[in-house]
Formats: C-alpha cells, sequence, structure tokens
C-alpha cells in the first residue's frame, strides 16, 4: 500500500515526534515583556505566593483583584466576576491552582501549557478534538441560521425526505404501481405541455418512431402528417395548438367521412379547425384494438381505458392514485385536485391555454398535476419507470405526530437554540473558531492585548507616574519575604510546657518608605501589612484613573478580553471531550497523524483556525519552520490544483514492508478437486 509524504513533513514530523517544534514561546515573550515595566513582576510574584504567604480568604481575594473595575492592567489581576470560572476541578475533584490563583499572566501561562502537555502527542490530541468539534458544532449552527432561506415556508419534512414525491401524493407505493403502467407516456422534459395534444402526438412519434394506427386517424382529421412530425420535431408543443390544419398543406390526404374508412374518389379534406382540437377529435376515435396497440408502442398497460383521449385524462391514467393527487392553488396553498372523485374548483383556470382543444377538467388536471410533479427533484432527467421505483420503497413521516404538525422544517426553537444557546463561539454569526477552544497557547488574544498593555504601562512608568505603584509592590514582595527591614519579633509569654520564652513575629514599613506607610509597624500578621499595601495600592489606582481615564479604560479592556479568552477555553474544553490533565501521554500516534494532517490544517486559513494556530505555535529552529512549510505545502497544493497544475512534492513510501507472509494454502490441486464434488 502506497502512502503519501512530502519532504517538509518528514522534516516537521522528525522533529515532532522527539516534542520539538511545537512552543508556547510567543506568548510567553509577551507575557515576559509585560513584567518587565511598571513593577508587574514584583506585584505578579506576590500573586502566585499568596495562598501560600497568607492566610485571610479576603485579603488573597483582595490581592488577586487588585485594581478591578478601576486600573487593572497596573495589576495583571483577574476580574472577580471571572474567578468562578476559572476555579476547575480535575477528575478527582482537587481544584487546579495554576487557574484558580495568582496573577492573570501566570493563569494564562497555565492554560497554555496544559493544552501543549508535558509531549506534543497531548497537543496534537487537543487540536484533533478541537478542530473536530469546531467543524460539526458550526455544521449546526450555521445550518440554523440558514434554515429559512433554504427552505420555503410551508414546505414540509415529507417533501424534503421524499425528493417532493409527496407533493403529488402521499400515496407512495399505490402512484408507484401506476406509474409504472403508464410506460413511456409521459415526458418528464416537457411536464409544462402535459395534457397538450400536440406534446402527447410528438412522445409518441419518438416512442413508435412514426405514427403507427395514430396516423391514419390524424389525416382523416385533414391533418398532413409529413408536416405535423416536422412540426412537432421543429416547435414547442405549446404553439402549435392553434395552428391550422391547413397550414400544413394537403399533400397525401384523403377523406374519411366516417373516420376510418377512405373514400375511393380520393376527395382532399382539409380544416380550418386548429391542431390541437384536431388531434383530440382523432384521438377520440381511436378503440379497441387500435388502442392497445398504442399502448404497446407506448409501452403502458394502463386499465380501464376507452378511447385515446383518456392518455391525457389524469384521472384515467392514474386509476388507483388520483384521489390523493395535490397540487397547490393560485395562493400557494396545498389543495387536492379531485374531490369526490371529480376536479377540485380551486384548480379552475389553471389550464385555460388549453381549452380550446381538450375539456376544460382535462386541462386543469393536468396543469395542476404538471405543478406538483414539477416540484420533484430532478425529475427532468428521470423516466415513469424510475420513479416508480424509488416511490414504491420510499418512507414518509406517517405516525410522527410532532413531525407531520411543523410548520416548516426547523422550527422556530431549533434554530433559537443553536442560534442563541449552542452558538456561543466568538465568530460573526456565533460559530466556533477552533481558538475558543485552544487559542491561549497561540497567544490568540493574548499577544495583542499583552502587546497593548506593555506600551500603556510602559509610558506611564516612563512619566514617573508608577513610582509610588512600584515602591508599594516592591514592599509587598519584601513582606512576603520576611525580609530584613519588614520583619522582625517581640518577646512572647514562656511557653508553659518547654518554659522558655517565645517569640512573636511582627511586619512594619521602614522609615524609608514614603508616608503614610513609611516607619509604621506593629502589624501582627502578614495579612495585616498586606492589607495595608492593598488599601494604599486602591488609593493610588484611583488616582491614576482620575488622571489617565483614556489609559485605565483602555488596560481594563485588555485584561478582561484576556480573562474572557481563557474562561471561553475553560468553557468549551469539556465540550469538545478535552481534559487537558487526562489526556493520555506517550501518544505518537496521535503525533504521526498530526504530520499526515498538517495540509489539512494549513488549508484551513480561516480566522482563528488551526492554520493560524500551528503557525503561531511552531518554534523558529528547523522543526518549526518545517512545520510552517508544511502547512504552506498544503494551501499551494489546493491552489496548484484549482489551477489543474500537478506538483512533485510526493515522495514514494509504503504503509507495509515489502516481504509477504506466509498465508495458509488456499487453493485445490487437481487430485484434491477430484474428490470433492
Amino acid at each position: 500500500m502506497a502512502g503519501f509524504l512530502t519532504p517538509m513533513q518528514m522534516n516537521a514530523g522528525a522533529g515532532l515526534l522527539q516534542d520539538y517544534g511545537i512552543t508556547g514561546g510567543q506568548l510567553n515573550t509577551a507575557i515576559t515583556n509585560y513584567k518587565a515595566v511598571g513593577g508587574i513582576s514584583d506585584i505578579t510574584s506576590c500573586q502566585d505566593q499568596a495562598s501560600s504567604k497568607l492566610s485571610d480568604g479576603t485579603t488573597i481575594s483582595n490581592l488577586y483583584s487588585l485594581g478591578d473595575g478601576v486600573f487593572p492592567g497596573l495589576a495583571n489581576s483577574l476580574p472577580s466576576a471571572d474567578q468562578s470560572t476559572f476555579t476547575v476541578l480535575d477528575s478527582d475533584g482537587d481544584e487546579l491552582t495554576g487557574l484558580s490563583q495568582g496573577a492573570l499572566t501566570s493563569r494564562i501561562a497555565h492554560q497554555s501549557s496544559r493544552t501543549i502537555g508535558s509531549d506534543l502527542g497531548v497537543f496534537a490530541q487537543h487540536l484533533s478534538a478541537a478542530s473536530a468539534f469546531t467543524t460539526a458544532s458550526n455544521e449546526f449552527i450555521t445550518s440554523a441560521l440558514n434554515a429559512d432561506t433554504t427552505f420555503e415556508m410551508n414546505t414540509d419534512v415529507n417533501n424534503l425526505m421524499t425528493g417532493a414525491l409527496t407533493d403529488t401524493s402521499l400515496a407512495l407505493p399505490t402512484m408507484a404501481g401506476d406509474l409504472l403502467n403508464t410506460g413511456n407516456l409521459i415526458d418528464y422534459n416537457d411536464l409544462r405541455n402535459l395534457g397538450n395534444p400536440m406534446s402527447f402526438v410528438r412522445t409518441y412519434y419518438r416512442q413508435g418512431g412514426g405514427l403507427p394506427v395514430l396516423e391514419k386517424y390524424i389525416r382523416a382529421e385533414g391533418i398532413n402528417t409529413a408536416g405535423l412530425t416536422n412540426a412537432i420535431s421543429l416547435n414547442d408543443p405549446s404553439s402549435l395548438i392553434n395552428t391550422q390544419v391547413d397550414e400544413l398543406g394537403t399533400s397525401g390526404l384523403t377523406s374519411y367521412p366516417d373516420g376510418v374508412t377512405p373514400e375511393t374518389t380520393n376527395n382532399v379534406k382539409a380544416t380550418k379547425q386548429g391542431l390541437g382540437q384536431a388531434i383530440w377529435t382523432a384521438l377520440g376515435k381511436i378503440k379497441g384494438e387500435d388502442l392497445a396497440t398504442m399502448q404497446a408502442v407506448l409501452d403502458s398497460n394502463i386499465t380501464g381505458l376507452e378511447t385515446a383521449q383518456d392518455f391525457m385524462d389524469p384521472k384515467k391514467i392514474f386509476p388507483n392514485t388520483y384521489e390523493s393527487f395535490k397540487t397547490f392553488d393560485r395562493n400557494g396553498n396545498r389543495a387536492f385536485i379531485y374531490v369526490d372523485q371529480t376536479a377540485n374548483t380551486v384548480i379552475n383556470g389553471m389550464g385555460e391555454d388549453l381549452y380550446i382543444c381538450v375539456p376544460e377538467y382535462i386541462a386543469d388536471s393536468n396543469k395542476a398535476l404538471s405543478q406538483s410533479l414539477q416540484q420533484i427533484k430532478d425529475v427532468f432527467n428521470i423516466t415513469s419507470q424510475q420513479l416508480s421505483q424509488v416511490a414504491e420503497n420510499l418512507e414518509t413521516t406517517k405516525g410522527l405526530t410532532t413531525i407531520e404538525a411543523l410548520d416548516k422544517p426547523v422550527p422556530d426553537s431549533t434554530i433559537s437554540f443553536f442560534k442563541n444557546i449552542y452558538g456561543v463561539g466568538s465568530g460573526s454569526n456565533g460559530e466556533f473558531l477552533v481558538t475558543d477552544i485552544i487559542g491561549t497557547c497561540a497567544g490568540y488574544t493574548h499577544r495583542e492585548e499583552l502587546e497593548q498593555l506593555t506600551t500603556t504601562v510602559g509610558n506611564l512608568e516612563d512619566l514617573g507616574e508608577l513610582d509610588y505603584v512600584k515602591e508599594l509592590y516592591y514592599a509587598m514582595t519584601q513582606i512576603f519575604a520576611d525580609a530584613d527591614g519588614y520583619y522582625y519579633t517581640v518577646a512572647g509569654p514562656v511557653d508553659p510546657e518547654t518554659g522558655m520564652p517565645t517569640t512573636i513575629p511582627m511586619w512594619e514599613f521602614p522609615p524609608t518608605m514614603s508616608a503614610p506607610l513609611g516607619g509604621t509597624d506593629g502589624y501582627s500578621s502578614r495579612d495585616a501589612a498586606t492589607d495595608a499595601l492593598i488599601t494604599e495600592l486602591d488609593s493610588e489606582y484611583s488616582r491614576l484613573a482620575t488622571a489617565y481615564p483614556t489609559q485605565a479604560e483602555s488596560t481594563t479592556g485588555n485584561i478582561e478580553n484576556m480573562s474572557a479568552q481563557v474562561a471561553r477555553e475553560l468553557t468549551n474544553m469539556p465540550k469538545a471531550g478535552i481534559v487537558p490533565e487526562d489526556t493520555q501521554l506517550g501518544v505518537k500516534n496521535s503525533v504521526l497523524s498530526l504530520v499526515t494532517n498538517l495540509h489539512d490544517y494549513g488549508r484551513d486559513d480561516s480566522l482563528g483556525g488551526t492554520g493560524w494556530i500551528l503557525e503561531n505555535v511552531a518554534s523558529t529552529d528547523f522543526y518549526g519552520e518545517s512545520l510552517v512549510a508544511a502547512l504552506r505545502e498544503g494551501r499551494n497544493i489546493r491552489r496548484l490544483n484549482d489551477a489543474s497544475i500537478g506538483n512533485a512534492l510526493a515522495i514514494q513510501a509504503d504503509t507495509r514492508t515489502s516481504k509477504k507472509a506466509t498465508l495458509a494454502d488456499a487453493t485445490y490441486t487437481v487430485d484434491e478437486a477430484k474428490n470433492n464434488l
């Protein structure tokens, strides 16, 4: 069995199978740049240590949400409203502290790390699951968006399930039998002329290779058959019904006074009546054996016909089904063609253009039936035999009462569910992006927001506006470290058990610090000292927000957007079946699948798609660049194929060894065969 790999897939595969080529490096760089300005590194460190250094839950919560709603970009903090979303439990019910605790960027980095995994087999599994979930979900979401425009109002499910055969009759097995008996009577490529005598003659002429039997009857009506066959071959039948008989000429015409027996005098008969009327009259004279011969020509087997005119009466050619025939009235409402075995009055006038040559009820019922038959998908390319064969076995919604009660195939409740409840992706119409499930590892949203944060905070730092904030952040790191000048002990009571004096830890702020905290002491817990710093920071954030409202608003948006991205992933990952802590490690098959699918992943150039993700997690070394090149190969192969241009990318490969297995003997010798009758 042959395989297909390209040089770039080979190179990328060599790296990925060794856990090289994919990294969260671009995101990590953006985080590092942000932490390098405005004392962000110090406050990040304190938030990351909060759960181990502090004991008061309120203090920890306040530290995690520093600047929330005021100037959060100065504190790298998670919006308090999102804290519950970031509180995720593993399969054992234990909290994932990497997500529920620490600074916002630390939680973002953890989300990236758990998505990429400790080996690239983990990432490959996550990418595959996210892509599959996105594809399947969006099929439903976009279908909901398009459902109302795809189907007309009053389109029922039976119509869709049966290719619109039930627009003609629900009694499909019975209709199948009648259809089979019509043989080649109906020309489905000319349904609009159903019931037109001229169309019938053309069909008969094509089936018979001439006009056997019929010729003598139409000549008796003064019709030049040579002129007639030429006319019906070259013209639309609807344009001929009013053509006068004598316009076809009189060559070879003979008078048939009784319509059957020619006169011996060879008197010529040519009339001024229309062709349609003349042919209808002729058909009414064909009975008995001649009628049977015409059925043979048409390969039909319709019972109960009295004259050849009955070939154009739906009631006669569909004797078992006609009472169930349906159509649409002039207002588009469904209606039966026949009521109490007679033509329904709602179809009156439908066949008005044929009134000049056939009875009104024949004209109207044919037009109504033609209208229904034309609803059948691709009806113009089939025969009665084909239609009969499929109609006999089609299933309907019989007995499914809730389905039959629908006024449209996809009700508003279904559309609303997929549009407004399920369709919560970040696409323009609620579609899911692959990045809605695993976007953080590629820096989706975060890199842009972090770059803006870095610029905003850096500019304020350059203006000297963050000096006091940085001083307070540094002080908090020293409080957490119990550093000299920030931590001391005082003598405590004697331990009654040991008789030894005890010490009591205390915290303070050195006099070199700015007022009002500088020189203050007596804080009996690390939490109390931290609370004092948080109070002072809140005041400073408010001052800065008042002085720089645009920057405050901008950083608030940056923080909220990053938080929302991770929250979106935490919500969607379980939907896609992704629980990173439970993803199997060491699976090389998933890596191989990733490599072989690189061309397909690359062809997904949609916003937040697999092509973008892989390009942005690719490392900058040989293996990462090979991965990116393989993605580009995929897009180029598509472009070359679209232009019908080949390529020479494939390396010859086999999926099995060339050596053959020794299998059991499965053939007989002559001696063995002669003993087995």
